[in-house]
Protein backbone atom coordinates (compact mmCIF):
# COMPACT_ATOMS: atom_id res chain seq x y z
CA UNK A 1 0.00 0.00 0.00
CA UNK A 2 1.19 3.74 -0.61
CA UNK A 3 0.67 6.46 1.75
CA UNK A 4 -1.03 9.31 0.02
CA UNK A 5 1.80 11.30 -0.53
CA UNK A 6 3.23 8.39 -2.54
CA UNK A 7 0.30 7.56 -4.46
CA UNK A 8 -0.09 11.07 -5.10
CA UNK A 9 3.18 11.67 -6.85
CA UNK A 10 2.20 8.54 -8.50
CA UNK A 11 -0.66 9.98 -10.03
CA UNK A 12 0.63 13.47 -10.62
CA UNK A 13 -2.19 15.25 -8.12
CA UNK A 14 -1.77 16.46 -4.85
CA UNK A 15 -3.03 15.11 -1.34
CA UNK A 16 -5.24 17.96 -0.90
CA UNK A 17 -6.91 16.28 -4.18
CA UNK A 18 -6.99 12.66 -2.99
CA UNK A 19 -8.46 13.82 0.05
CA UNK A 20 -11.00 15.87 -1.86
CA UNK A 21 -11.92 13.19 -3.69
CA UNK A 22 -12.28 10.85 -0.97
CA UNK A 23 -14.63 13.67 0.49
CA UNK A 24 -16.58 13.43 -2.24
CA UNK A 25 -16.44 9.41 -2.70
CA UNK A 26 -14.74 9.82 -6.03
CA UNK A 27 -11.60 7.69 -4.90
CA UNK A 28 -11.23 6.74 -1.33
CA UNK A 29 -8.52 5.26 0.45
CA UNK A 30 -8.24 1.43 0.67
CA UNK A 31 -7.17 1.93 4.36
CA UNK A 32 -7.39 4.32 6.75
CA UNK A 33 -5.49 4.52 10.01
CA UNK A 34 -7.73 4.60 12.72
CA UNK A 35 -5.03 5.97 15.02
CA UNK A 36 -3.39 8.31 12.76
CA UNK A 37 -5.52 9.10 10.12
CA UNK A 38 -3.11 8.43 7.81
CA UNK A 39 -5.07 7.16 4.29
CA UNK A 40 -3.59 4.37 2.38
CA UNK A 41 -3.80 3.27 -1.21
CA UNK A 42 -3.36 0.55 -3.77
CA UNK A 43 -1.54 0.30 -7.00
CA UNK A 44 -5.13 -1.04 -8.36
CA UNK A 45 -6.33 2.52 -7.55
CA UNK A 46 -4.11 4.18 -9.75
CA UNK A 47 -6.20 2.96 -12.76
CA UNK A 48 -9.46 4.74 -11.21
CA UNK A 49 -7.38 8.24 -10.57
CA UNK A 50 -5.87 8.05 -13.98
CA UNK A 51 -9.40 8.23 -15.59
CA UNK A 52 -10.37 11.05 -13.03
CA UNK A 53 -7.80 13.12 -14.13
CA UNK A 54 -7.87 12.21 -17.95
CA UNK A 55 -12.22 12.78 -17.69
CA UNK A 56 -10.62 16.30 -15.77
CA UNK A 57 -8.76 17.10 -18.53
CA UNK A 58 -11.34 16.60 -21.32
CA UNK A 59 -13.65 18.91 -19.02
CA UNK A 60 -15.73 16.85 -17.34
CA UNK A 61 -17.07 17.98 -13.66
CA UNK A 62 -16.19 15.67 -10.57
CA UNK A 63 -19.93 14.94 -10.85
CA UNK A 64 -19.81 13.46 -13.93
CA UNK A 65 -16.52 12.06 -13.63
CA UNK A 66 -18.26 9.97 -10.73
CA UNK A 67 -21.20 8.70 -13.08
CA UNK A 68 -19.21 7.83 -15.65
CA UNK A 69 -17.19 5.83 -13.58
CA UNK A 70 -19.79 4.17 -11.61
CA UNK A 71 -22.21 3.79 -14.21
CA UNK A 72 -21.06 0.12 -15.44
CA UNK A 73 -20.84 1.77 -19.51
CA UNK A 74 -20.14 -0.23 -22.27
CA UNK A 75 -16.78 0.75 -24.40
CA UNK A 76 -19.34 1.47 -27.20
CA UNK A 77 -21.44 3.81 -25.04
CA UNK A 78 -18.22 5.51 -22.97
CA UNK A 79 -16.18 5.87 -26.27
CA UNK A 80 -19.87 7.46 -28.08
CA UNK A 81 -19.62 9.86 -24.63
CA UNK A 82 -16.31 10.79 -25.29
CA UNK A 83 -17.49 12.14 -29.12
CA UNK A 84 -20.35 13.81 -27.75
CA UNK A 85 -17.58 15.90 -24.92
CA UNK A 86 -15.32 16.52 -27.82
CA UNK A 87 -18.07 17.91 -30.17
CA UNK A 88 -19.37 20.01 -27.11
CA UNK A 89 -15.92 21.33 -26.80
CA UNK A 90 -15.87 22.74 -30.37
CA UNK A 91 -18.98 24.08 -30.41
CA UNK A 92 -18.05 25.84 -27.57
CA UNK A 93 -15.21 27.29 -29.29
CA UNK A 94 -15.64 27.72 -32.86
CA UNK A 95 -12.32 29.86 -33.49
CA UNK A 96 -10.63 26.94 -31.81
CA UNK A 97 -8.21 25.39 -33.97
CA UNK A 98 -8.62 21.78 -33.07
CA UNK A 99 -9.11 19.49 -30.09
CA UNK A 100 -6.53 19.73 -27.26
CA UNK A 101 -4.01 16.90 -27.81
CA UNK A 102 -5.89 15.02 -24.74
CA UNK A 103 -9.04 15.04 -27.01
CA UNK A 104 -7.38 14.20 -30.12
CA UNK A 105 -5.59 11.01 -28.58
CA UNK A 106 -9.23 9.92 -27.56
CA UNK A 107 -10.38 9.65 -30.97
CA UNK A 108 -8.69 6.29 -32.47
CA UNK A 109 -9.71 5.25 -35.72
CA UNK A 110 -11.31 1.99 -34.55
CA UNK A 111 -13.94 1.68 -31.17
CA UNK A 112 -11.98 1.41 -27.93
CA UNK A 113 -12.10 -2.51 -26.41
CA UNK A 114 -11.46 -1.88 -22.84
CA UNK A 115 -9.46 -5.23 -23.16
CA UNK A 116 -6.05 -6.77 -23.00
CA UNK A 117 -4.88 -5.15 -26.59
CA UNK A 118 -1.98 -2.59 -25.59
CA UNK A 119 -3.50 0.30 -27.21
CA UNK A 120 -6.69 -0.10 -25.58
CA UNK A 121 -7.01 1.44 -21.66
CA UNK A 122 -8.67 -0.50 -18.50
CA UNK A 123 -12.36 -0.01 -18.57
CA UNK A 124 -13.05 3.00 -16.47
CA UNK A 125 -15.38 0.73 -14.19
CA UNK A 126 -12.60 -1.65 -13.07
Amino acid sequence: MYKISDFAALGLVSAKMLRHYATISLLTPTYTDPLTGYRYYTVDQLKRLNWIVALKDLGFSLEQIAALIDSGLSADQFHDTLLERRAEVRSASPRSTGASPTLRRSDPPTRCCFGPSPQCPPSPAA
